[in-house]
Parts: structure tokens; C-alpha cells; sequence
């Protein structure tokens, strides 16, 4: 009867200990599931010398191509897709960069090129210079393109979430700088060149120009919504560039006036292009991150990337949020197709709010 007893005893704290430990697994499964994940890719405009190696649309086609199939074919695709600026060459005047956009949006609705069009990802598109500027030879400087923002809104308005919460002035300016929420994550869409007039006596206005204040107070306003776990910027402009700010053309001039706040609110990353390289940084040693993701296919001379790819970020139920860098080495000629190279991961991290673990070897 003892012994009976005591089997019994066993028996129940052997099952008790099983299903602990099932449940235990099974909740650490779930707090690694992925939530949300997004990509991002900038810079995949052909170089100016290569001009009839593209189409219309003046885009490195096949990187572009590339890397919306490998971004399709994922079994876990992300649930968004920013295309950060430079999608086509433009800086030249209106009619140009309308010709260009228009073929850019056609080549991305034919699914035989681009399956992401009907892959059930959301494409989120934003401006960079090459939309925004234009290229004055007697100065050999780029300025705010009277009109860009008008073209760019009548082609690529569709690309821009419905639920966008607007700049509530100056509409027609500032239109393609926007925020929206997905499953907690807030993002913070800024056109880093957004136009402005020439200021009194001055024959052209400036790049690099944000609507700073609603920004600002956007960045601050999500940071505190209870309905928002994680806040991260986007832009085409980086602001910290090979290990220092840079507020010239190759950087963000009205970097100075948006970074405090991601600082202070805590926002996760700023997400950029422009360069055409792949950096990341923690520019005050912790916090907030910045990440130049401008290695979409874009080349010229000595700015050259190491590698085109594109990088995502994978949100899990835990907290964790995951950065990987995916790319292949570049082809020969270098606005070709290069099969042959494997896509590879070039930079892995989980973007935690400490210092880096594993700081990635900028160049």
C-alpha cells in the first residue's frame, strides 16, 4: 500500500515536471515568434554614365529585380518594405523625373519583375535627392526642384500608407513626410529634402530641409503612446557618415534639429541610404542606432558599395529586435547581373539600447 502510494506520488510529480517544462517551451516559442519584420533598401539608381544601360526607369535593374525575388520568396516575408530614396536617377527637371517614376511604378506592378507587388508586403516609398533636387552644372551644386513633390505625390501617393497620420501644414510640401503604426511599431517617414524657396537674394533654396518641429513633436508624441512599443526614423539622409555628423551634402543638414529628439524619446534606429555603402553606428556610444543602407544597387567610381543587398529588422513578442544584412558581391560590369555570387549575411545584431555587443567594421 506504501509503495502503491508512493508510485502514485512520483508518477504525479514526473507528469507535474513534464507539462511545467512543455508549457515553459512552449512560452519561449511563442516570445521568439517574430511580430513584426520589415526591410528597407535605398540607392538603386543607375550611375549617369550608364544611363543606357538601364530603361526608363533609370534604376540598376538587375539588383533591383534580385532583390525583390530573394524578399518574396522568404518563408517568413516581412511585412513592409521601405524603398528609402534614389530609386531613379532624376535631378534634372520635372518632366525627367515623371517619365522615370512613371516606368519605376510599372516595372514594380509587373509581377514577373517584381513579385512583391502581389507577395501581400506593404511598399512604403520615400524621396531621396535624386527626386528632389536638381543638378545646377554652372555651380556644380544640387537644389530644391520646383514641382518634385508634386510628381513625386502623383505617382507614388499609392505607395504611401492610407492610414498615415499628415504634417498638418504646408500639405503640398511637406507630403511625403508621414507617420503610421504597425502591431505596435511606430515609423516616422521624413523627406530629408524637402523643398523650400530661395531665401532673399539667393537664386536657390537649400537641401537637406525637414519640417522639424512636427517631427519633433511626432517622434515625443509616439514615444509616450501606450499603444506603441518601439519608435524608429526614416529618411533617405544619414547624419552621422563615416564616424562623424556631417551636415553637407553627403549628410543630413537639418540633422542637428530631429536627432536630439530620437535621442531623448529613445528612438530605435535611424534608417537611411544616401551613401552608398552600409554602415552602422551607435553614434553616442549607446542608444540610438543609425543605419546607411544605400547599397541597393547604386555605384559610382570611389562611392561604390562593397556589396548590394538589402537589410531587415525582425521584431519578436519578447522585446528582441533583430537586424540582418543580407547581400551578394558585385558584379562585373558593375550594373550587371551576378548570379554566380551567393547572397550571403554581412551583419547580424540584435539593436539593443545598451552598447553594441558586436559593433559592425565600418568602411
Amino acid at each position: 500500500m506504501i509503495r502503491s502510494v508512493l508510485f502514485l506520488l512520483l508518477a504525479g510529480s514526473l507528469l507535474t515536471s513534464c507539462t511545467s517544462q512543455k508549457k515553459s517551451k512552449q512560452t519561449n516559442n511563442r516570445s521568439e515568434t517574430i511580430s513584426l519584420s520589415f526591410a528597407f533598401i535605398g540607392c538603386n539608381r543607375i550611375a549617369y554614365s550608364d544611363r543606357s544601360k538601364s530603361n526608363s526607369s533609370k534604376a540598376n535593374v538587375p539588383a533591383l529585380r534580385r532583390i525583390f525575388r530573394e524578399l518574396s520568396a522568404m518563408k517568413r516575408k516581412p511585412d513592409l518594405l521601405f524603398f528609402t530614396g534614389d530609386m531613379v536617377l532624376g535631378e534634372k527637371d520635372t518632366a525627367a523625373l515623371s517619365t522615370q517614376l512613371s516606368a519605376w511604378v510599372e516595372q514594380y506592378k509587373d509581377a514577373d519583375f517584381s513579385p512583391v507587388a502581389k507577395s501581400g508586403i506593404e511598399f512604403v516609398a520615400l524621396p531621396g535627392n535624386h527626386e528632389m533636387l536638381f543638378y545646377d552644372e554652372a555651380t556644380s551644386g544640387e537644389y530644391p526642384l520646383r514641382g518634385a513633390t508634386e510628381i513625386w505625390l502623383k505617382h507614388m501617393t499609392a505607395y504611401m500608407p492610407a492610414d498615415r497620420n499628415k504634417v498638418p501644414y504646408d500639405a503640398l510640401v511637406n507630403g511625403a513626410t508621414f507617420s503610421f503604426v504597425r502591431d505596435s511599431v511606430a515609423f516616422v517617414v521624413m523627406n530629408t529634402d524637402t523643398y523650400n524657396e530661395p531665401a532673399p537674394g539667393k537664386q536657390f533654396g537649400k537641401e537637406g530641409k525637414v519640417p522639424a518641429q512636427w517631427i519633433n513633436s511626432e517622434i515625443a508624441r509616439l514615444a509616450s503612446s501606450p499603444a506603441v512599443r518601439h519608435v524608429f526614423a526614416v529618411g533617405h539622409r544619414p547624419y552621422y557618415v563615416d564616424g562623424a555628423y556631417d551636415t553637407l551634402h553627403g549628410g543630413f543638414p537639418d540633422g542637428p534639429k530631429v536627432w536630439p529628439a530620437m535621442l531623448e524619446n529613445h528612438v530605435v534606429a535611424l534608417l537611411t541610404a544616401h551613401q552608398h555603402k552600409y554602415q552602422r553606428w551607435q553614434p553616442q556610444g549607446k542608444g540610438t542606432y543609425e543605419i546607411i543602407a544605400g547599397q541597393g544597387g547604386t555605384y559610382s567610381g570611389k562611392d561604390t558599395p562593397e556589396f548590394y543587398g538589402y537589410s531587415l529588422i525582425n521584431i519578436y513578442r519578447n522585446g528582441r529586435i533583430e537586424l540582418l544584412t543580407k547581400g551578394w558581391d558585385l558584379p562585373n560590369p558593375t550594373w550587371g547581373s551576378a548570379p554566380q555570387n551567393p547572397t550571403t549575411t554581412r551583419d547580424s545584431t540584435t539593436l539593443s539600447p545598451q552598447t553594441n555587443a558586436n559593433p559592425y567594421s565600418n568602411k
